[in-house]
């Protein structure tokens, strides 16, 4: 690997590179191949709430996996499809989490997962991109809407280059049927994901 090769950021085979990684994962398939397995030791899914108004409550999904689809010819028709499992869901509070379990929040026996499947995928700047799909929480489905930054860049020595992301947005748990404790809890839910990629592939084909 050449330590002048730099993660790509507008030429278009770079932003084709950009989508195949954007969410949760690694590319696991060769370099000619168009599917890519997301892999949740490279990422993590967290979310907050506020409560009264005066903090938040945070937590975080500690299992999740999919696949992105890349179309060559058309990277806007990238395919992000991402399964969360609602029972590793992890907080501070004990008590809290077994609440968001019941039926009253995520309902985790009748809905046991979260599922984002996109359907955009746009460079919107350098190193942004929105991703745009439908979430499913609780059995509703509702459009939902993700803004992906490249944070930094690393390349150290003979180490294969690190690409830092972080994914944010946010929902209204009241659209997905979570209308628990609203004088306790606000109703916007913001979603963080961290995600630090290892890429020898993506270094290797550029």
């Amino acid at each position: 690997m050449s330590a002048a090769w730099r993660w790509p950021r507008v030429r278009p085979g770079g932003v084709v590179l950009a989508l195949a990684l954007l969410l949760l994962g690694r590319a696991t398939a060769a370099a000619a191949a168009t599917s890519y397995d997301i892999d949740q030791r490279y990422g993590s899914v967290g979310f907050s709430i506020s409560e009264l108004g005066l903090f938040d409550t945070e937590g975080n999904f500690r299992k999740f996996a999919g696949q992105i689809a890349i179309d060559p010819a058309d990277p806007a028709l990238t395919k992000i499809d991402v399964a969360i499992d609602v029972a590793s869901v992890a907080m501070s509070s004990a008590r809290a989490a077994k609440l968001v379990l019941s039926p009253a929040y995520f309902d985790v026996r009748e809905h046991p997962a979260i599922r984002f499947r996109s359907t955009s995928v746009a460079a919107i700047g350098p190193n942004r991109y929105l991703v745009s799909g439908l979430l499913r929480i609780r059995g509703v489905t509702h459009p939902q809407q993700l803004m992906a930054v490249l944070t930094a860049e690393k390349i150290v020595g003979k180490d294969p280059p690190t690409a830092y992301f972080t994914v944010t947005g946010k929902l209204h748990r009241s659209a997905f049927g979570m209308t628990a404790n609203e004088n306790f809890l606000g109703d916007v839910v913001r979603i963080v994901i961290h995600i630090h990629l290892s890429l020898p592939e993506i270094a290797q084909a550029n």
